[in-house]
């Protein structure tokens, strides 16, 4: 009969939990939010997205997009590796529409050393917008294997 060698305690549960660890570092990057999380309908304002996505992922270029419908059950990206959390409605395509304009500025772009980047929205006062929420996520390319937690930002009246 073969030896077989015990494996010490915990050392599978170890293990479990580093890979644990490392589907959150890859999937869980966020936005870090500068200027309010919510806009006046009738003001508009200006609301700034500091991307992380940590080391792994720097110099790759990266997508931020939005949506009015809600982040569940999301859209797959190409190549099948995630699912972007955002429902694609008429705000994802106004913004693939409008990348890198005054309004969505730095939407699209490279992320720097550090895996990070910043993305700008100059949102303009268009009444009766209140009481939406607008939810924002962002993915990287080439392939498309990252993709950040949804972000909302409520515009109040």
């Amino acid at each position: 009969m073969p030896e077989t060698k015990a494996t010490p305690p915990g050392r599978g549960v170890r293990r479990l939990r580093l890979q644990r660890r490392l589907h959150r570092r890859q999937v869980r990057h966020e936005f870090r939010i500068v200027v309010p999380d919510l806009l006046h309908d009738d003001v508009g304002g200006t609301v700034k997205f500091h991307l992380r996505a940590g080391k792994e992922n720097k110099n790759r270029y990266y997508l931020v997009l939005a949506s009015f419908s809600g982040t569940e059950p999301g859209f797959p990206l190409p190549g099948g590796i995630c699912v972007l959390p955002l429902n694609w409605d008429t705000l994802s395509q106004y913004v693939m529409t409008y990348l890198n304009t005054l309004m969505f500025h730095y939407f699209l772009g490279t992320l720097d050393q550090d895996g990070k980047g910043l993305a700008v929205l100059h949102m303009p006062g268009i009444p009766g917008l209140a009481w939406n929420t607008m939810h924002f996520a962002y993915c990287c390319n080439n392939p498309f294997d990252f993709v950040s937690n949804p972000f909302a930002v409520d515009l109040v009246d």
